[in-house]
């Protein structure tokens, strides 16, 4: 079953996941579905989708929905190489991890965000706060490496640098890897500038660069992360007291991810 979807309209539309590419004004493509898993697919859409009989041929159809296709990774050997290529040119993604506050070492504090009566998790600049965070990764991930990163907003009203301190660790269902002790975890060290300027701005920390380990390379891998803001160290000189709640809280976390490059459209069950 093949259906058509048409853009009516004056203006370009993008097309959602898992469907790709835009539509310009007046255009259709067809692609190969029922019409009930296309409308699933748009959503709430205004875009005319219809049935239509599946006679076009893999090579006349357009390039913007290819990715579609579950099925369509096995005809990809069929495909013109430049087209092929293009599918497959590695895409990056996010992955939202869950982060949680590490025990029984210094403990970040939950503050409002200046006036708003919205709280956040903030790292002090004289302890070591310390912050634990996994990430698991979904079956389009291309095995490459990983890019950890906080969003952070300063609080303080003078310029200053951040240490961020930490270890990793990799898991992966039927890999036979095994959690090791904190000691087995590889070490990395990161150091974050702020300016006066930049004093309530998000501001994007990335940690590391992390090359997964053959054995957590594939499905369902779990990426577990210890950073920690170190204070006490000398090199971090971003001092200044936010103006609310615990001065000493000057960093806000306001959110974490990794980024990572997807190249290949996922597992089929």
């Amino acid at each position: 079953m093949a259906c058509r979807i048409h853009n009516p309209y004056q203006s370009p539309v993008t097309l959602p996941f898992p469907l790709r590419g835009m539509l310009a004004p007046g255009q259709a493509i067809t692609v190969s579905a029922t019409k009930a898993a296309v409308e699933a697919a748009l959503g709430p859409s205004t875009l005319r989708v219809s049935e239509v009989p599946e006679t076009r041929s893999l090579g006349d159809v357009n390039d913007a929905y290819l990715g579609w296709l579950s099925e369509f990774e096995q005809t990809i050997p069929t495909l013109p190489t430049a087209l092929s290529r293009r599918i497959y040119d590695p895409r990056q993604r996010d992955s939202v991890g869950m982060a949680e506050q590490a025990a029984n070492v210094g403990g970040l504090t939950f503050d409002p965000i200046r006036d708003t009566n919205i709280s956040l998790y903030w790292f002090r600049y004289d302890q070591q706060d310390t912050l634990g965070m996994r990430y698991q990764f979904d079956h389009t991930w291309g095995n490459g490496d990983i890019k950890p990163h906080l969003h952070l907003m300063s609080g303080s009203p003078s310029a200053g640098d951040a240490v961020f301190v930490g270890e990793y660790a990799w898991t992966r269902i039927g890999s036979g890897l095994v959690l090791p002790a904190l000691t087995g975890w590889t070490s990395f060290r990161a150091v974050a500038s702020f300016s006066i300027a930049e004093r309530w701005q998000e501001k994007l920390v990335n940690l590391a660069t992390i090359t997964p380990l053959a054995l957590a390379q594939g499905a369902s891998a779990t990426l577990w992360i210890r950073v920690t803001r170190d204070g006490t160290d000398p090199a971090d000189t971003l001092e200044g007291a936010k103006g609310n709640g615990t001065n000493q809280a000057n960093l806000g976390l306001v959110f974490f991810d990794c980024h990572y490059d997807s190249t290949s459209f996922g597992t089929i069950p």
